[in-house]
């Protein structure tokens, strides 16, 4: 994909080719701190991405998009795809922030014991991160779920891949399936795509559910984890969710965000052609 879209879900539509040098800064928010000692401290509370796109010689097609959506004439929730990414998994869900009452992050089964920790593929990813382990859960039907309350947005044919990495600590004795989730236009939910049941083997794998084709009237979708036996840990690091018949290399999620649009600047050069700036903010 080398096109951005933005739009509701079930309306994404491609943006026209925007001038170079789009502006999509990654804002830090929290706190800096300053001891007596002028030591400081940084305290991160979480990072949202801005976007500013700048047309030029807009006709009148081409404007009343943008005009529509900065205006809500067509209802949100908007998504914005990023052709610079691939992982359209939040940042907070590739970087296993657990998160049971967000929409964004990873959410864990019911009762689980869990933590975060610095065992990471390292090795197979090219960089330290952290991952999350889980066990000892309450849940009946325990799902480790990325994403849980917001939802990822599919392109009309295209397919989907899903992929994580797992460690187990005790090698092929912990049943898990990777599942995929469909929605439609209202939210209501779809036939599945299930992945076979299969136990990790010893050390970081990367496990992948490949080319999954969404069902008929799809227009999203969710990423989990099905586990089956409480009584056996497992490390779950780097999920990705991307478009195509395969899994590439990792990278931290962001092709996919939710924003609202902020700000529609317009002048018309020449008549009736508009130049436009469009700012989003992410959500």
């Amino acid at each position: 994909m080398s096109t951005w879209y933005l739009g509701p879900l079930g309306d994404l539509r491609p943006l026209v080719c925007p001038e170079p040098n789009v502006r999509m800064p990654v804002v830090r928010y929290g706190g800096v701190h300053q001891g007596l000692s002028g030591a400081r401290v940084m305290d991160v509370t979480g990072h949202r991405q801005e976007f500013e796109f700048v047309f030029e010689y807009l006709d009148q097609d081409e404007y009343v998009w943008l005009e529509a959506l900065h205006a809500r004439l067509v209802p949100g929730a908007y998504y914005l795809l990023n052709p610079l990414k691939r992982n359209r998994l939040t940042l907070q869900a590739s970087n296993m922030i657990v998160a049971q009452f967000s929409k964004n992050g990873v959410r864990v089964p019911t009762g689980a014991s869990w933590g975060r920790r610095t065992l990471y593929p390292t090795a197979q990813i090219g960089m330290s991160g952290y991952s999350v382990f889980v066990w000892h859960w309450t849940d009946s039907q325990p799902r480790v779920t990325f994403d849980r309350g917001r939802p990822i947005p599919v392109l009309p044919n295209e397919t989907v891949t899903a992929s994580v990495y797992l460690n187990p600590s005790v090698p092929d004795e912990t049943p898990v399936t990777l599942q995929l989730d469909w929605f439609d236009v209202n939210g209501d939910s779809l036939t599945p795509t299930v992945g076979a049941s299969f136990n990790p083997s010893s050390g970081w794998n990367r496990y992948v559910l490949p080319n999954a084709a969404p069902p008929s009237g799809a227009v999203s979708c969710r990423f989990s984890i099905g586990l089956i036996d409480p009584d056996q840990a497992v490390y779950i690091a780097a999920p990705q969710v991307e478009a195509g018949p395969q899994a590439t290399a990792w990278e931290m999620g962001g092709a996919a965000l939710e924003v609202l649009p902020d700000q529609l600047e317009t002048e018309s050069p020449r008549f009736p052609l508009r130049n436009a700036t469009l700012t989003l903010l992410e959500a």
